[in-house]
């Protein structure tokens, strides 16, 4: 009778509106540079994932491509909105973390361990919050670090270079659909050993095997190379996905600091 869900919803109704609102501004930052590029989008259907909110939305495209650099903005701009709305709540969060600015009853309990799952990711929290907090077994932090995490997260695994996922439709693109064969048979060898976004790679990997395993097929010209720019940019793209999907080795998160030092004697 005496339990209060006041402070549970203070801290999970801000989580749920910053995702919802991270995959919103991924599928308008695809919509905008369709409007550019006059391309037809179809209706998107987002996929729900009870560990990260979303593993985004399916999007497919509905009208003829003029050529390879139409499929690569329009591609390129989804992941592009998402990861700087993310960037921006990832960036409050930890700001919003340190001691004193804001009130405790405000601040979530999350065990360090947690954030060895993000190679990248981990190591920017451990920088941004300090050796002292990252090495308790706990750290208190805002709902937008959570929300902003989650956010990286799907953008990330969306980054994948296989099928018609953003990530895939960049790398053909890019590069062509031998580049993107072959970074499709890494990618889904990676995500079947776990080793990229650890307990989400197989939901994932099931998930891209039914739903966006074909890559892009209706495109005019599909000779002419797009520009070398838009080639170094994907390459980055995927690099930074891998960086932010692939966990910290125990030994990395020691020398890191994060998560609190195992006890030898026990």
């Amino acid at each position: 009778a005496d339990w209060d869900p006041a402070p549970y919803l203070a801290s999970a109704i801000p989580i749920a509106v910053s995702i919802v609102g991270v995959n919103f501004m991924h599928e308008v930052g695809h919509r905008i540079a369709a409007f550019v590029r006059k391309v037809k989008l179809g209706p998107t259907f987002f996929v729900p994932n009870l560990q990260i909110g979303s593993f985004g939305g399916i999007t497919p495209l509905q009208s003829l491509l003029k050529n390879r650099s139409d499929l690569w903005d329009v591609a390129a701009a989804g992941p592009i909105a998402g990861i700087a709305a993310s960037a921006a709540l990832l960036i409050i969060g930890l700001t919003e973390s340190h001691p004193g600015s804001l009130p405790q009853e405000l601040l979530v309990p999350v065990p360090t361990q947690l954030f060895q799952g993000s190679l990248l990711l981990g190591s920017l929290t451990r920088f941004a919050l300090g050796s002292d907090a990252m090495a308790r077994p706990d750290v208190l932090i805002s709902p937008f670090v959570i929300a902003g995490w989650c956010g990286m997260i799907t953008n990330a695994l969306n980054l994948l270079p296989v099928g018609s996922l953003d990530g895939g439709r960049m790398m053909q693109a890019a590069f062509g659909m031998q580049a993107l064969s072959l970074s499709a048979f890494f990618t889904y060898v990676g995500l079947g050993l776990g080793l990229l976004g650890s307990s989400l790679s197989l939901p994932f990997g099931l998930y891209v095997l039914i739903c966006q395993r074909s890559a892009e097929k209706y495109i005019q010209d599909n000779v002419s190379p797009v520009a070398g720019s838009k080639q170094t940019a994907t390459a980055v793209a995927v690099l930074t996905a891998i960086l932010v999907l692939v966990p910290m080795a125990p030994e990395v998160a020691q020398s890191v600091g994060v998560g609190p030092a195992p006890n030898l004697f026990m």
